[in-house]
Order: structure tokens, then C-alpha cells, then sequence
């Protein structure tokens, strides 16, 4: 990634990639971001497939490529695929081009592109060392969600960034030496410098000014110069359009409102002009380096040609030059151009976002059928955007609860805000109770998605005080009841009106179907919370129900991996193998972050760092932020017991980790909290850790959500093994065993283990014995295999500590094994230090067996041994058969075993599943 501010060099360092990537062999697709390109969806990605699929035909018949292709055909009948169905089917068509050649994927200007194709590129990214293919690209700064895209690309492993530094003064002279007939004096030259700051392409304009200006370059008259800076594209074209004629001006002005649509024949069309003075117009700016031309790109017509500037700024200084009255006419023409050339609807529909409203029936049209077409290539944001501003046209025969009703069905899919807009809007046109009760169900669900408490409550008790006392309304009141609860776990504190509910709710359980999923999800969350096991009896109803609803999934997941419940992964898997196959963010979101969690609580490191990581990118991509704080809190406490700190103060200084640590505490927010304050520990600030732990304990225990779960969040463990380190041992026991007695409440065996544990620390030996001998027989019921290594750390080196050696090996030993196995570094080294004190001859910690695999490795090898293909491995996985191939391959050089070697030992491999 080439990164930096405009005029330092990127397009040219590009333009020499690609020239280097073809000398070489390479298929090179390339694309570029303008300002037009950026509001249509995909339209990076038609740049870089249209033209090869125009060539190979062959490519359109391959059935893994068909998702993907919906994201190219704008007239498609059927609705498209699910956004991440697209994306994959994108992946695989690349993939499928390297068989052919290796391909460079050369993009500039990304942020300037659309959504849709980042978040292809963000998906492509890690997965581009499966195939020979690499990503040249470059970027300005951005701001919105194209910037969390860019970031999301700049944090990843596999990009390197490039950022080219402004010239040297000696550099300077040689570009200014360039354009000028004499040799410049020194002064002049510092004062070229300076103005440009060392842009090498302010530093061509300069020049190229003095030359057109006729300035001699001396140092007498750099003064002329030096206020120009960053104005020197605007005079040089200032100077140029007055001695060009009024026809080639028209011909820049045209080529600025078209931007990537600029053919010959459509700029002759708009600038109302001849193909012949078109021509005579681009040769002359050409000729004033204004201009470069080129072979139309696919979709023009045979033999036209493209006309492009040679530079982003030089667009931006001709295109705000033409002032407000003459863009708007020039763009509206552009519009009706571009319809009667036959192009996509949304090259047209581009045009109208440019422009104000103007009542008109044509333009409302227009945009709503680009909306409908965005939809079928898997867009919605794209589509959302096409259907606001279709509302604001306000045509006179606009059918507004239509419209508004589309905007709801893109808004569902990738913004929550919108869709409380939506509903808003919608029930100002509908009176019917059960429609709009169906409305505020879509609400309520969005306002959950978005963590608004208040909103929620609000908005559950105007729809519970508009139901009718039917049947029918039934479903909804119970719904509407839960999200009155479920606020609670947002973060508000719990009012009488929670408590009723809940007391109707023990007293008269909701009836069967959605609302009662609903209904029992919410009610497993605040039965946790107060550490009861009906948590888990609720969690169960939930997954044994036929009307499971994602949000209710995710509630009985949560409960039941707090309870240690292993039967929990069958139903993740299940769940995982429905949102593959229908190809949406949201939905995989919500499964990898339930797996992550369920995997890191397992100790199981890699898998739960690889599940975190796609349901981060997954989440980002339906702007899901609540999902995506939790997985961000898998991967820092991962890379922590992984002894990766750097990497989690990295992640734990982001920006959505920042909106956590800024936001009130919820159920999502609350764990990626905590580990801020575990980082702290580990780091050795126990004091600081010790008050941060305390602090987010009481705000858990008496004012967000009320709740006392260790296993949810162990505070108060947490807070005694620094207060321990301190020295502070009475505090220390009294937080300790408050925890162990909420623990037995809950009765999951993973929470207890640790409670147990860090009441050990605090207490004399005889009596810590007896919490460690406890505590590793609650573990030894869990799968909570880290959890058991650290209390058998602990056992063993107290053993050691009062004299029993030989048992002290034994549990040191065992240790040590479990924390290799797991990847966890720090407690293996401290295990291994611990058993050399007892007699012990351990061999240096180093990668053995399982622990050798990459995560994707493993998490092939894992499949495999359940008895799936290469092909059933390769659909599930989103991945090629050639990449599980590589993967099976490497598992069995590492494992010393084939394909029925890991079926035969696949419970002693990879644990139960």
C-alpha cells in the first residue's frame, strides 16, 4: 500500500508496478478511484474484471464464480446473494485467473473507490498467499467508513505500507530542471521548494507555471513563486484555458463531470461538440500536460477512446472552477447522456447525487431502479444511498411507503441508524396495529444491534401501549417485553418494570415460537447474570425450538459457553454451515464471534484468534460494532495468553476499542473492558489493574446491568491476584471468596476453578492447598483446559514449596504440556521454570505436534478429520480445494500422519468438538 497525501508520487510508483508486473508475465487488472466511481457499488470491480471476462468467456461458466458475477451484472432478474457470498465468489474468480498467470491486482486511489469493493479487497487481502498474486495499491487519507475500510486494510499482516517522502532540496532542482530551458539559481529553486513543501508534483507545476508564465528562474524573481504552493495547478490551468480554445475548455469541463465515463464519444455528446473537435481538444491539452489519453475500458464503444487527467488534482481544480450553476446543468446532462447511451443505471444514477432535488418524476425513477439493482448485486449500502435520495427528489407521484419500505429492506442489511429511520418514517404512513408492530420489531432489533438502551425502552413501550388486546398481537407484546429487559443488559439499570416482567415471565412462561425464543434468550441473559442455572435450562429451550432467530441464538450461546456447556459447538457448527450458505455478514458475525469466544474459553488460542478475526472483518463489513468489540476482545485476550502484548496494546489502541472504553457498560462492551485491565496486570501495574478491576466490578454490580457472574466477568478474582502481588492479602481473600460463593451459583466449573484459585493465592499454604486440590477437580469436569493448566501451575508450585516434589512434577508436568499444546507461551515458560525448581529435566519450550499448525492449517486438518472431502472442506472454509490441499499437506508433514491417521485420532488431536 502506497499511502499519502495527493501529488507525492503514487500513481507514478503504480503506473511503474504495472509496467514491471506485465514485462513479467503477470495478468495485470487495474482500477482506479474517482469521485464519481466511488458512489456506485462495485464499480472498482467491474475496472478490474470486466475487460479479462470480456476475454475469457470461459470464466462466466465456472459455478464457483456465479456469486461474485451478481456483483457485475446490473440487470440480473433474481435477487442477488448475500454480501459475503459475493465476495467469496470475487475471491474465487481471482483465484481461478492465477491458474492461468499470476495476476497484480493494481488499484490507485482507494479512497476514492466504493464500499463494496474495499470490503472485497479486505476479504482478499489475507487469503492472497493461497494463490501467486499480489495487491499494488495506494491511498490518500479518507474519512468515514471508507477510512475504517482503508484501516481495516492497513492493520492487516499482509500489508506493507510504502509512504513516499516529500523531495530533497537536491531532488527539487532536478524536477524543476525538468520543465525549464535554463538552469535555475539556487534561491529560486528553495523557493520552488518551499512553496511545494517537496510535492514532487506541486514541484512540476511550479515549474511548468514559470515556464508558461515566462518567470525567469533567478533568484530575483522567486518571490513570484513562493505564494503559490499548492494554487500552482489552478494558475497553470488558468494560464493554459486562456490560450486554449473555448471548444477545449468545454472538452475539460466535460471530461471533469464524466470522470470515469469520459469516452470520446460521450464527452463530444455533452460538450456538444464534434468527434473530431473532441479530438483536436484532447491532443491540445495533452500537449499542455494536462491530459493523457487511452483505449476506452469495457462497456465503451468499439475503437473510442478514454480520456483521463494526469492527475487527480488537475481534475479537482477544473471541475470547482466551472462553478455551482454550470456543474449541476453539466451533470444533469450527463444523466440524460448516459441513459440514452444504454449505460448501467447507476453510471446515471451517479450523476443525480451530485446535483440538488428537483420534483422530478424521471430522476426519482431513475434512482430507484439503480436501488433496485444495487440490491441484486448483493449492494444494499449502495442501494440505501440510491433510495434516500431518491425520497428527497419528493416527486409529485412518488409512492412514499413503497419507498420507504425498500429503504428498509437495504437499511436491515447494513445500518441499524437507517433502519430506526426507516421505521420512523414508516409509521407515519401506517396505521394498521399489526403492521406497525411489525415495524417496531425491525426497530427493536436495530436498536439492540446499536446498543441504544434508552431508544429501546422507549420504543418497546409505545408499541406495547398501541398493540390491541388480540391474539395475533400477542407475539409482539412478548417481544416488545423483552426488549424492555434486554435493555437492562445494554447497559441500563434495572427498573421495577424489569423486575414485573420478570416475575410474569417465572409465573406464566411465554408460549412457543419466535417471540418465545425471543423471550427465553433475553431471560437466559438476566438469569446469568444473577448467576442461576436457569440461565442454562432457558439457553437449552432456545436451541432446541424450530424458530431460531439470531439474536436469540447467540443469547443461549453465550449463556451455555459460560457454563462450560460443550454441547454448544454443534449447534455453532449447524448455524455456521446456514450463514455460509447464504452468504450474509451479519449472520456470520454473530456465529464466528459466539465460536471465538467458546474456543478461547477452551484454550484452544489459534482457532479462537483465526474465528475472532474473521467475525471482526465480517462485523465491519455490516457495520455491526457491538459484534465487532467482542471479537475484538477474543483477539487481545489471545494474543495475552499467547504472550503477543505488543499486539494487543495495538489492538486494544483502536478506534472501535476506543468506542468501547467510550461507550456505557453492556454485555459487549464489558469484556473487551476488562481486558484493558488485564493487559495492566500483565504489564505489572497491579495497582492501577486492581483499581480499574474494582471500579468496573462495582459499575457491573450496581449500575450497568446488575449482574454478579464471575464467569461473565471475574472482577473480583482479577482484582485479588493484584491486590496478592501487592501484598494486600486480606483484600485480596475477601474479593476472592465473595467470587467463590457466586461461583457455586452458578455451578460452572470454569468460573469456580479460578475463583478457588485465586482464593488459594491469598491464603496460608496448608489452607491453599485445599483450594488448588478443589480447584483442579472442578477444572478437570471443564473444558477449560488453560484454566486447569494455570491451577495445576499453581498446585504444583505450591507442592513444591512445602516439600512434595514428586507430586509437584507430576502437576507441573501436566501444566506445562497443556500450555505448549494451547500455544501459550508465558505460562509454558513459567511451568517450565517452576518443574526445573522441583527436579524436574523439561525440554526447551518449542512447537510439538498440533501446536506446529497455522490456524488455517488446523482448522483444515480439523475437518478433515471429520471424514469431509477436499471439496466439502474447500465450500465450507470459503477457500479453494488447491489451498486445502496445501493445508492438508503441511498437517500431515507436521503431524507424521495421513488422512485416516487424524480420523483415527481425532479426539486426542483436537479435543471433543
Amino acid at each position: 500500500m502506497v499511502r499519502g497525501g495527493p501529488g507525492l508520487g503514487k500513481t507514478v510508483l503504480l503506473r511503474e508496478a504495472e509496467r514491471l508486473a506485465g514485462e513479467a508475465g503477470m495478468q495485470v487488472l487495474t482500477a482506479r478511484g474517482t469521485e464519481l466511481e466511488g458512489s456506485y457499488a462495485f464499480g472498482g470491480i467491474r475496472q478490474l474484471f470486466e475487460r479479462i471476462l470480456d476475454t475469457r468467456p470461459d470464466l462466466r461458466d465456472e459455478p464457483a464464480v456465479a456469486p461474485g458475477l451478481a456483483a457485475l451484472d446490473a440487470r440480473a432478474p433474481e435477487p442477488g446473494p448475500g454480501d459475503f457470498a459475493v465476495l467469496h465468489g470475487l475471491y474465487r474468480l481471482t483465484e481461478l485467473l492465477t491458474r492461468t498467470a499470476p495476476v497484480a491486482l493494481v488499484i490507485d486511489d482507494l479512497q476514492s473507490l466504493d464500499l463494496p469493493t474495499l470490503r472485497f479487497l479486505t476479504y482478499l487481502l489475507p487469503r492472497l498467499r493461497d494463490f501467486p498474486a499480489v495487491g499494488i495499491w495506494s491511498t490518500r487519507p479518507a474519512s468515514g467508513p471508507v477510512r475504517e475500510a482503508i484501516t481495516e486494510l492497513l492493520g492487516d499482516p499482509a500489508c506493507r505500507v510504502l509512504t513516499p517522502a516529500p523531495l530533497t532540496l537536491s531532488a527539487a532542482r532536478e524536477v524543476i530542471a525538468l520543465h525549464l530551458a535554463l538552469p535555475a539559481d539556487a534561491a529560486f529553486v528553495e523557493a520552488c521548494h518551499t512553496a511545494a513543501e517537496g510535492n514532487p508534483f506541486l514541484l512540476s507545476e511550479l515549474a511548468r507555471v514559470a515556464a508558461a508564465a515566462q518567470v525567469p528562474p533567478t533568484a530575483s524573481h522567486a518571490h513570484r513563486i513562493a505564494g503559490l504552493g499548492a494554487e500552482a495547478v489552478r494558475h497553470r490551468i488558468s494560464l493554459w484555458f486562456g490560450r486554449l480554445s473555448t471548444a477545449t475548455v468545454s472538452v475539460a469541463q466535460a471530461v471533469a463531470v464524466l470522470g470515469g465515463d469520459a469516452t470520446l464519444r460521450h464527452v463530444g455528446t455533452l460538450a456538444g461538440l464534434r468527434l473530431e473537435v473532441v479530438a483536436q481538444a484532447a491532443d491540445a491539452l495533452r500537449e499542455a500536460d494536462l491530459m493523457a489519453v487511452s483505449p476506452a475500458t469495457a462497456g465503451g464503444a468499439v475503437g473510442d477512446i478514454f480520456l483521463d487527467f494526469v492527475h487527480p488534482l488537475v481534475r479537482e481544480a477544473i471541475y470547482e472552477d466551472m462553478g455551482i450553476v454550470r456543474r449541476i446543468d453539466a451533470h444533469r446532462d450527463a444523466v440524460a447522456l448516459l441513459r440514452a447511451a444504454g449505460a448501467p443505471l447507476e453510471h446515471a444514477a451517479s450523476h443525480l447525487l451530485l446535483i440538488p432535488p428537483e420534483h422530478s418524476t424521471a430522476h426519482a425513477l431513475l434512482l430507484w431502479s439503480a436501488a433496485e439493482e444495487a440490491m441484486r448485486r448483493g449492494a444494499p449500502a449502495a442501494a440505501l444511498d440510491y433510495l434516500r435520495r431518491c425520497r428527497q427528489e419528493d416527486a409529485p407521484d412518488q409512492d412514499e411507503r413503497r419507498l420507504l419500505t425498500d429503504m428498509l429492506a437495504a437499511a436491515e442489511l447494513v445500518d441499524g441508524d437507517a433502519t430506526v429511520e426507516c421505521v420512523d418514517a414508516l409509521l407515519t404512513k401506517v396505521h394498521d396495529p399489526l403492521e406497525r408492530a411489525a415495524l417496531m420489531v425491525k426497530a427493536g432489533n436495530a436498536l439492540h444491534g446499536l446498543g441504544r438502551a434508552e431508544a429501546l425502552t422507549a420504543m418497546a413501550e409505545r408499541a406495547a401501549y398501541e398493540l390491541p388486546t388480540t391474539p395475533e398481537a400477542e407475539p409482539v407484546r412478548q417481544f416488545m417485553d423483552a426488549c424492555v429487559v434486554a435493555a437492562t443488559l445494554l447497559g441500563r439499570r434495572q427498573s421495577p418494570k424489569v423486575r414485573g416482567i420478570l416475575a410474569r415471565w417465572e409465573q406464566d412462561p411465554p408460549h412457543e415460537g419466535w417471540a418465545g425464543a425471543v423471550v427465553d434468550g433475553v431471560w437466559a441473559g438476566m438469569e446469568l447474570h444473577a448467576c442461576s442455572p436457569v440461565a442454562v435450562e432457558l439457553a437449552r429451550r432456545v436451541l432446541k425450538g424450530n424458530d431460531l432467530l439470531e439474536g436469540s441464538l447467540a443469547s443461549a450461546w453465550f449463556a451455555l459457553i459460560l457454563a462450560d456447556d460443550e454441547s454448544v459447538l454443534a449447534s455453532m457448527e449447524a448455524a455456521l454451515r446456514d450463514t455460509r450458505r447464504r452468504g450474509a455478514s451479519r449472520g456470520l458475525a454473530a456465529v464466528l464471534c459466539s465460536r471465538a469466544l467458546a474456543r478461547l474459553r477452551a484454550g484452544r488460542l489459534p482457532q479462537a484468534h483465526a474465528d475472532a478475526q474473521q467475525a471482526a472483518r465480517a462485523a465491519l463489513a455490516c457495520r455491526h460494532h457491538l459484534l465487532h468489540m467482542l471479537a475484538l476482545h477474543v483477539q487481545a485476550e489471545a494474543s495475552l495468553e499467547e504472550g503477543r502484548q505488543d499486539e494487543a496494546r495495538h489492538l486494544l489502541a483502536g478506534s472501535v476499542a476506543a468506542r468501547a472504553n467510550e461507550a456505557p457498560l453492556s454485555i459487549f462492551t464489558a469484556p473487551l473492558k476488562g481486558t484493558y485491565c488485564r493487559l495492566l496486570a500483565v504489564r505489572g501495574a497491579f495497582d492501577e489493574a486492581a483499581e480499574a478491576w474494582q471500579e468496573l466490578g462495582w459499575t457491573y454490580r450496581n449500575e450497568a446491568i446488575g449482574g454478579r457472574n464471575p464467569a461473565f466477568l471475574p472482577w473480583r478474582s482479577a482484582a485479588a491476584e493484584s491486590l496478592t502481588a501487592l501484598g494486600r492479602v486480606a483484600e485480596a481473600e475477601r474479593l476472592a471468596r465473595s467470587e467463590v460463593a457466586d461461583a457455586r451459583a452458578w455451578r460452572g466449573p470454569g468460573a469456580l476453578g479460578r475463583a478457588l484459585r485465586a482464593l488459594a493465592r491469598a491464603r496460608p499454604r496448608q489452607q491453599s492447598l485445599a483450594c488448588l486440590e478443589e480447584s483442579h477437580a472442578v477444572l478437570s469436569r471443564s473444558p477449560a483446559v488453560l484454566e486447569r493448566a494455570k491451577t495445576e501451575l499453581a498446585w504444583g508450585s505450591a507442592l513444591r514449596q512445602s516439600g512434595q516434589r514428586r507430586e509437584a512434577r507430576r502437576m507441573l508436568t501436566q501444566a506445562l504440556d497443556t500450555a505448549v499444546r494451547s500455544g501459550a507461551l508465558p505460562l509454558a515458560e513459567t511451568a517450565r521454570r517452576e518443574l526445573r525448581a522441583a527436579g524436574g529435566r523439561p525440554a526447551p519450550i518449542g512447537a510439538r505436534g498440533i501446536e506446529t499448525l497455522t490456524p488455517s492449517e488446523l482448522r483444515t486438518a480439523e475437518l478433515a478429520s471429520s471424514g469431509l472431502s477436499n471439496r466439502e472442506i474447500a465450500d465450507r472454509l470459503f477457500v479453494t480445494p488447491k489451498t486445502v490441499e496445501g493445508h492438508l499437506a503441511a498437517a500431515y508433514r507436521k503431524l507424521e500422519t495421513d488422512r485416516r491417521g487424524l480420523i483415527a485420532n481425532r479426539a486426542a488431536l483436537f479435543g471433543s468438538r
